[in-house]
């Protein structure tokens, strides 16, 4: 009782400082005075998914979200379970792997600056299959849990670096409210399908975790179809017709 009541105050009295800092601080931007009606808002939102691109965009963010929360809910217990790791050396793992994931997130923005952000995701989806198989799939393996680890978290957050960076290209100024809206809303779907179909499938005997192999797999799959969406997001925005550029007017000898 004592830890949670610290808990709590703790995280209101951080709550409170961020609030006061906002309001001191932050710009205040006056109240919207154009309104929408609901049947132009429907109407803006059907805009939207009428597009192909941006349903392609929806299915690379969902399937990225899926991949990584088919293995995440019960990433704990199978390594505790089915690799013997201590729970009370968890944290090294966490702090590591959220340690080099930061490099990894400015790794992966500067490699999309000189090449493509379906090539750079391209290569961190290599490095989190190779996590799933070395992890999930095969095991015991002879790659140490740490490595599998921070490969796994290095892999799924540079990823998604590329997704948002991608995604960030597609709509028109007009359509990001709604675009941004749909777009948390497939992916916390696609997060809550991941979680729900692996804890069906996982099942607990004699003291181990059964069944994350075929999860494994299935993560795999689906990962695999996010960098071939992007592919095709990013050739159509390549292929938007650029504004003509007027000729310079040529003087007469």
């Amino acid at each position: 009782g004592v830890i949670f009541y610290g808990s709590t105050l703790n995280s209101a009295l951080i709550g409170l400082a961020v609030l006061i800092f906002a309001l001191r601080y932050l710009p205040h931007h006056p109240p919207l005075t154009q309104k929408e009606s609901l049947r132009e808002s429907l109407r803006r939102m059907k805009s939207v998914l009428n597009s192909r691109l941006i349903l392609a965009s929806y299915a690379f963010m969902g399937a990225a979200m899926m991949s990584g929360f088919l293995l995440i809910p019960n990433i704990s217990a199978h390594l505790q379970m089915n690799l013997g790791y201590p729970r009370e050396h968890l944290g090294v793992l966490y702090f590591c792997g959220g340690a080099v994931s930061f490099v990894g997130m400015r790794l992966a923005g500067r490699l999309m600056d000189r090449s493509s952000a379906t090539a750079t995701a391209l290569l961190f989806t290599g490095v989190l299959m190779a996590a799933i198989v070395t992890g999930f799939i095969v095991f015991p393996s002879p790659v140490p849990v740490l490595v599998v680890f921070i490969c796994f978290m290095v892999g799924m957050t540079g990823r998604n670096v590329c997704d948002q960076a991608l995604s960030s290209k597609i709509p028109r100024p007009q359509d990001r409210a709604a675009y941004m809206a749909l777009q948390a809303s497939v992916t916390h779907l696609a997060c809550a399908v991941g979680a729900s179909l692996s804890s069906h499938l996982l099942a607990e005997e004699a003291g181990k975790l059964l069944h994350v192999q075929e999860i494994g797999a299935l993560a795999v799959l689906v990962a695999l179809t996010v960098p071939v969406l992007m592919l095709y997001v990013e050739r159509s925005l390549k292929g938007r017709a650029a504004p003509a550029m007027p000729l310079p007017a040529v003087e007469a000898a």
